[in-house]
């Protein structure tokens, strides 16, 4: 009976550790997104555009993808560096969202 007991638990055990799984992959792309606008308001661009590509890897729908890649821009658009400036040109091409001629004198300080 005790046996019978131990199995019971043993596959329900296993059955919750792969449900966990799923579970915690999920939580991991959803806090990937505020801890990159966290990132952020300290001014952290970089880290800001890792945790926001870090989220777009991790999902499969396409508005969040571009929703990340639309964050991402905005990122290397504040990190202001030539390596950044072609990743704009990238992350801008993938959520099919046109940037139009602009000043940077224009856009608040990031």
């Amino acid at each position: 009976m005790l046996l019978m007991h131990f199995l019971e638990n043993k596959v329900t055990f296993e059955l919750t550790r792969s449900e966990f799984v799923k579970a915690q992959q999920a939580c991991e792309r959803v806090i990937e997104m505020p801890r990159g606008h966290y990132a952020h308001s300290l001014a952290c661009f970089d880290e800001e555009a890792f945790h926001f590509i870090e989220s777009l890897k991790q999902t499969e729908r396409k508005s969040i993808q571009s929703m990340c890649h639309a964050y991402a821009t905005v990122s290397y658009i504040c990190s202001s560096d030539a390596e950044s400036s072609s990743k704009v040109n990238f992350h801008s091409s993938k959520f099919n969202f046109f940037f139009y001629s602009f000043n940077k004198n224009e856009f608040l300080s990031c």
